[in-house]
């Protein structure tokens, strides 16, 4: 074994020790050139050159701007001067100071007149673009924060040319009648005054704040040493962006009278900013910016910039950050949001400010930009040739080591070729090379070859003396080979092999290729093939799987075709109906589930049908027919059936259609129009000879219109068909919200209702009854609600109790339920054991002997304190009424007529029923102060009930108004959210609503 692995060792070293030695020279020779290269210092010196060179050009251009600045922009001490002597001598004139001119306007004008001659004079002198003087004799604005300032503000946008008439000359701030007076173009932003707000820092003013800061803080200091640099700013909207020089109007005194400069406009100042010569290829830039000496991170605030558009990604520089480097005045930027590559910067500051003055930490630079690729780029080819010339070094080596190493390859190729064209169905043999290695490599192969052989026959019987239809392939990589057992061709129905065989690689793989076409399914783990028989509609299902080992492939054919056919048996019994071959109820759900999954549904629409005479046919004619009658509406309900609509039979006679990703809901319509025109034009033969039309009624929700959810919109279209059928069955009707909201509880409440009456979920509410004249209690309504979340008013619980005839368990609930809750309220000292009790009876109900009984007992020492209120909310039932009469009268109780002047009660109320008090409804009672018809009402009732000694009871009271003019007419009692909400706690009234009621009282 130790021999055996020494051969190998030494057959593998040969190509080892050729390209070892070879690329061990390449590798130290290489290192020596990289260390001689890098040692030396070719590339930093290159790099001081370049950086000097940019530096050198920063400050020759910053020295040309420097002295326009400074010799002749900033030349205004001769205007500084002039101004100040037209203002002290128009103020001596007129006996006042300068914040008297704001009250002045002449004298305005007549110092802005004689001025104006001077400022025309600087502007052309000077070559600026404009010129401006501010007086210091502010004026309030409506807005608190700025005052205007009357001054002059000329501009020109060609400093450099001259006009005799001045049409070159336009006026942005200045009064009217001194620009009429000189004939002086107004500019499109002109305004007879400067808007400025003196205490704010913004810098739209600073060109006038910054500059009388400095003076006054600097009294004694020439006005030059309190000049200010602004920077880029808009005077308003409609002006260009400009920088401001100005200097305060201070006499030798220290008094302040104003402000002059100049301007120099963007454009202006970018003429001045010559980038071409930073860079031939135009990538460089010039920026004039400034920076806070203070600041910690010394970051850079761009004023103004010229350069092509592609050398940035922003139309304006923001500010930002620049690395310094070791290289004096020179910095680093890298490529970002704001600049397309990489850049090198070299800043020279302006020095515009003195030292130790008001804007010594303000400092003014100019920087050249210029991408540093150009500007190293001498550096950058010294580089690209030395690794140029290790990258050719290294393809010789690489081309000798490939020569070198191919002559000794090609022996194994003469090896590798005779084997892959041997034939793959003998035994491989292969002739020998002479070379020993090589002829034990020969020697191995051939005996593999053989065993496999012999191997998979033996498998291959196996499986066909159990009669499994398996087909198997072996697929050897080494050999270039795949043996195939017989079953393997059978179940392809390929029939040039009638045996096991041993194919070619190629060969084999192009024949399973060929079966692509037939793949049904496929995963990770298996393919699933459906092969043609040759029987018409007959197919074979095939599980093809497969497997890699080390240098094998191992795959399997199983014939599943009775699975295939007993699984698609099953799925067609759990997913469709027997009868009608449409969807069930469970396939309908998930369908429909993995509709609205999607993300885009468009509009849809859920329509629900139910054949109207079903019961009719089952019952005359039997089921068989019944099932029949079905399943040709099945039939036309499956012509429906497409891309877009899905329909099943939901139970019984109930079946479902949906519409889903259309554009409209006219194209739904549209489809089932027709089809409802077909269904009334269809009939069906009875079996007694009769024609009988195919009789449907349907409920159709729409989404996203009535639901924006799947169970939402089953819901909806259910409840639709439910109101059609109880409405106008035999026709289609679309969901209604109103008709939902007002009768939902009527489908799906009784179940609820049930658990409401059998668990008692039923409280209490009780709402005070206040005495007219004391403001006393009198006592209390006793008002149900539901603790059953699917109620939410008492109109809902009557409605339902009244369709499922319940009627009579809630009377007796709220009979013995109210009463219990008075007296516990009683006993714990929360309400007067005198307080009135006021409970509401329905008029169609009546308690049984026993229960009144039962009653009787239980609250004996209370009965005195019932006021039974009927409510005619339905017609009264006279022999109901007598017996509570009586019971009424036995107690010694009273009877009160509820909701009077609505529905059922009225005048003959009043004569029949004899009541002892009467309760007016509040469709009365609300804003009565502004109706003199309920006015008149209430009039009549009021006479009338006085008469008969009748207490006179006013519901729904809210205004102090309506109690107002209730009292007016004789009103004895008040109930109502002006003294209190319906609440299961005692709450006290307000004293203060007390107070209001005794005192309108004491008026009448």
């Amino acid at each position: 074994m130790k021999k055996s692995k020494g051969k190998r060792k030494y057959s593998t070293s040969i190509l080892s020790r050729l390209l070892v030695p070879m690329l061990f020279v390449f590798v130290l020779q290489a290192a020596v050139m990289m260390a001689m290269f890098l040692n030396s210092d070719i590339l930093k010196k290159s790099g001081e050159n370049a950086y000097g060179v940019l530096s050198e050009k920063v400050l020759n251009r910053k020295l040309i701007i420097e002295n326009e600045m400074t010799n002749r922009w900033t030349k205004v001490s001769d205007l500084h001067d002039r101004v100040i002597d037209v203002v002290k001598k128009e103020l001596s004139v007129n006996g006042i100071k300068i914040y008297d001119l704001a009250a002045k306007p002449e004298v305005q004008n007549r110092i802005l007149d004689e001025v104006l001659p001077y400022l025309l004079y600087v502007i052309r002198r000077n070559y600026v673009t404009g010129v401006f003087v501010v007086l210091d004799a502010p004026s309030p604005l409506i807005k608190n924060t700025e005052f205007s300032y009357p001054g002059l503000y000329i501009r020109t946008d060609a400093p450099s040319s001259y006009s005799s008439t001045n049409e070159d000359i336009v006026i942005s701030r200045g009064p009217s009648d001194v620009i009429q007076k000189h004939k002086i173009a107004l500019g499109i932003d002109w305004l007879p005054f400067f808007t400025i707000a003196p205490k704010s820092s913004d810098t739209s003013y600073r060109y006038f704040n910054a500059p009388i800061a400095a003076a006054l803080k600097y009294p004694k200091e020439p006005s030059k040493n309190s000049a200010f640099w602004n920077t880029l700013f808009k005077l308003d909207s409609l002006s260009d962006e400009v920088i401001t020089y100005s200097i305060p109007l201070m006499d030798d005194k220290g008094n302040i009278y104003g402000v002059i400069g100049i301007d120099l406009t963007a454009g202006y100042i970018q003429s001045f900013l010559n980038f071409d010569e930073l860079d031939n290829t135009k990538k460089g830039m010039y920026c004039m910016a400034v920076r806070d000496l203070n600041g910690k991170n010394r970051s850079f605030d761009p004023i103004v910039f010229n350069s092509i558009a592609t050398n940035l990604n922003v139309d304006h520089i923001p500010s930002f950050e620049a690395e310094k480097t070791e290289y004096a005045n020179v910095y680093t930027v890298d490529k970002s949001s704001i600049f397309a590559e990489r850049y090198c910067l070299a800043v020279e500051p302006f020095h515009l400010y003195q030292r130790n003055g008001m804007y010594e930490n303000q400092e003014w630079v100019l920087i050249g930009l210029a991408p540093e690729s150009r500007i190293l780029s001498f550096s950058q080819t010294l580089k690209k040739i030395f690794w140029q010339s290790v990258l050719v070094s290294g393809f010789l080596f690489l081309a000798g080591s490939y020569l070198s190493s191919k002559h000794i390859s090609s022996m194994f190729t003469k090896v590798v070729h005779k084997l892959q064209n041997s034939d793959p169905r003998k035994r491989v043999t292969i002739e020998k090379m002479n070379i020993s290695e090589i002829d034990t490599l020969i020697t191995a192969i051939e005996k593999l070859s053989a065993s496999v052989f012999n191997a998979a026959s033996r498998v291959s019987t196996i499986i066909e003396r159990l009669q499994v239809p398996i087909g198997v392939f072996e697929h050897n990589i080494l050999m270039g080979t795949v043996f195939c057992n017989s079953i393997w061709f059978k179940l392809f129905n390929i029939e040039n092999y009638t045996g096991d065989s041993v194919l070619k690689t190629d060969e084999f793989y192009k024949l399973l290729n060929h079966y692509e076409y037939y793949i049904n399914t496929k995963d990770d783990e298996k393919t699933i093939y459906a092969i043609p028989t040759g029987t018409h509609g007959m197919v074979r299902w095939i599980r093809f799987m497969q497997m890699k080992e080390n240098d094998r492939t191992l795959g399997m054919a199983v014939d599943i075709t009775k699975e295939v056919q007993d699984r698609k048996k099953l799925e067609l019994q759990m997913n469709y109906d027997e009868l009608t071959g449409l969807y069930n109820r469970s396939a309908f759900d998930r369908k429909i589930t993995e509709v609205f999954k999607q993300k885009h549904l468009g509009i849809c629409a859920l329509v629900m049908w139910d054949l109207d005479n079903l019961k009719y046919l089952n019952d005359s004619f039997g089921h068989a027919y019944g099932d029949t009658h079905l399943m040709s509406f099945g039939k036309k309900l499956a012509m429906l059936q497409q891309d877009r609509c899905l329909v099943c039979r939901r139970s019984g006679d109930e079946f479902y259609t949906f519409f889903y990703t259309f554009s409209t809901s006219d194209e739904i319509k549209l489809i089932l129009t027709a089809f409802w025109k077909d269904i009334q034009e269809t009939s069906i033969k009875l079996p007694n000879g009769e024609n009988s039309k195919l009789r449907v009624s349907a409920g159709l929700a729409w989404y996203p219109y009535d639901a924006d959810n799947q169970a939402d919109l089953v819901r909806y279209a259910d409840f639709a068909m439910y109101d059609v059928k109880h409405s106008f069955k035999g026709s289609l009707h679309e969901f209604n919200l109103d008709v939902y909201k007002k009768n939902y509880i009527m489908i799906y409440g009784t179940e609820a209702l049930n658990q409401m009456l059998e668990r008692n979920l039923i409280e209490y509410a009780m709402q005070p009854i206040v005495i007219a004249g004391t403001g006393d209690i009198y006592g209390y309504e006793m008002l149900m609600r539901s603790s059953h979340p699917d109620f939410k008013n008492p109109e809902d619980i009557l409605r339902l109790a009244k369709a499922q005839s319940k009627l009579h368990k809630l009377e007796e609930l709220t009979f013995f339920g109210a009463m219990e809750t008075f007296v516990q309220k009683i006993e714990k000292g929360e309400i007067s054991k005198h307080a009135k009790i006021f409970l509401n009876t329905i008029s169609s109900q009546v308690l049984s002997d026993a229960k009144f009984f039962d009653f009787e007992e239980r609250f004996k020492p209370y009965l005195s304190n019932i006021v039974m209120e009927i409510t005619e909310s339905e017609p009264l039932n006279t022999n109901f009424y007598d017996i509570k009469n009586e019971r009424i009268r036995n107690w010694n109780a009273m009877i009160a007529i509820d909701d009077f002047g609505s529905g059922y009660s009225n005048e003959s109320s009043l004569l029949f029923l004899s009541p002892n008090l009467v309760k007016i409804d509040m469709s009365i009672v609300r804003d009565v102060h502004k109706s003199l018809d309920k006015q008149n009402v209430l009039e009549n009732l009021v006479s009338y009930a006085k008469k008969r000694d009748i207490i006179i009871l006013a519901e729904g009271v809210e205004t102090i108004d309506e109690i107002d003019v209730l009292l007016r007419f004789g009103v004895d009692l008040f109930q109502g959210y002006f003294f209190a909400k319906p609440s299961f706690d005692i709450v006290p009234i307000s004293e203060e609503k007390i107070r209001e009621l005794n005192r309108i009282y004491s008026l009448y």
